[in-house]
């Protein structure tokens, strides 16, 4: 088995222990295949595998660019229509690492106080386990005073989840003096296939934003259907469903310098978002600075068990561009040696192709 699937399954397993998940609902079923006692154990690994990265969302560390993953309230942030692509490396180093990707779209629509959003995403945990998604969202707006309203949003689509069979060597195709032959071929192996190797089911969300001038608050809850976890064909694993995500999303923006005709106004755009999901959660805060061209910020990660990372981000504009780069430094145990984590972010804003007032009656420019 390749040397960095091991070094993340063994991490992945001291965290999932230090979570208190329970794996006993996999156990029968691995046991009826009569596997090896090294097969077993590739079994419990994947399982427990399986089991964090399903019960954990993959939050970005540019949450701003794509709201919507964090609250589907957030759809119709722009009158035009917005364009998101992002791209999120964790721990590049090892050869099983994590990768995510994310399209999204929404828009404000016509005159009125209704917006739309559509955005697929695929998570892809070391190589063997992957988690896809397409969703639309609909969210409306209820305006309580100049300067203040409260947008609810509703998400609803498809979420699906498949393990890729091929990716595993088993103990009988290892051969005992060579081990795997050269260029990675494996020797056949007599483990059964399972019947069923991917799981769709539907997901549903629910998310509530107070807007005002100078600040925000937003609660959502992510996966309100209890979505099953399993690609498995047990009965007793597929009676597990995802936890639903709890999340607060809150954030100001201060003006430190002001602009007028020729200049932009130099801003202060502290945030930060907090996501519960089973006996996990994290908190990202920080704060941005934003000149109007370009914007840099830092934040701080914090996990149930221990600080995660320090997140040094700079971007720029350019036309309706928008481009934000992202690099997660490791400060936990596992250290920097796993190459931290890269994040790229591509925003496009077709503002100025629709009518719309001269400036936003808010403080959300973080998300344009």
């Amino acid at each position: 088995m390749d040397s960095g699937i091991v070094n993340v399954a063994f991490i992945v397993l001291l965290r999932f222990i230090k979570r208190n998940l329970l794996i006993t609902t996999f156990v029968p079923s691995i046991m009826s295949r009569n596997v090896s006692c090294r097969t077993f154990g590739l079994f419990i690994l994947f399982a427990l595998a399986a089991s964090t990265t399903i019960a954990q969302d993959a939050v970005y560390s540019q949450y701003y660019s794509n709201p919507m993953r964090v609250n589907p309230a957030f759809a119709g942030r722009s009158y035009g229509p917005t364009f998101v692509a992002q791209y999120r490396n964790q721990w590049p180093s090892i050869s099983a690492n994590y990768q995510t990707y994310s399209l999204s779209y929404d828009q404000h629509l016509g005159s009125g106080n209704d917006a739309i959003g559509i955005q697929a995403s695929r998570d892809a945990a070391g190589g063997f386990f992957f988690t896809n998604s397409i969703t639309a969202t609909y969210s409306y707006r209820l305006d309580i005073k100049e300067g203040y309203n409260v947008k609810i949003g509703l998400e609803t689509g498809i979420l699906n989840t498949a393990l890729d069979w091929d990716q595993f060597v088993f103990e009988d195709q290892i051969d005992p003096q060579f081990g795997i032959a050269p260029g990675g071929a494996a020797l056949p192996s007599g483990e059964l296939r399972p019947d069923q190797l991917s799981n769709t089911s539907l997901d549903v969300s629910a998310g509530v934003l107070l807007n005002a001038k100078n600040y925000f608050l937003g609660l959502s809850a992510k996966h309100l259907t209890g979505n099953p976890t399993t690609v498995t064909d047990s009965e007793s694993v597929n009676s597990i469903g995802i936890p639903t995500r709890f999340g607060v999303i809150a954030g100001a923006e201060l003006t430190l310098i002001e602009g007028n005709k020729r200049k932009f106004p130099t801003l202060l755009q502290p945030t930060a978002v907090f996501v519960s999901q089973a006996s996990f959660w994290q908190l990202n805060a920080g704060a941005n600075v934003d000149i109007g061209l370009a914007y840099g910020g830092l934040h701080y990660r914090h996990t149930a068990t221990n600080g995660d990372a320090v997140i040094a981000t700079f971007g720029f504009r350019k036309d309706r561009y928008r481009f934000g780069y992202s690099f997660d430094y490791t400060i936990s145990q596992l250290g920097i040696q796993t190459g931290g984590s890269h994040e790229i972010s591509i925003l496009m804003n077709l503002d100025d192709l629709y009518d719309r007032p001269s400036k936003y009656n808010d403080c959300l420019k973080l998300f344009r």
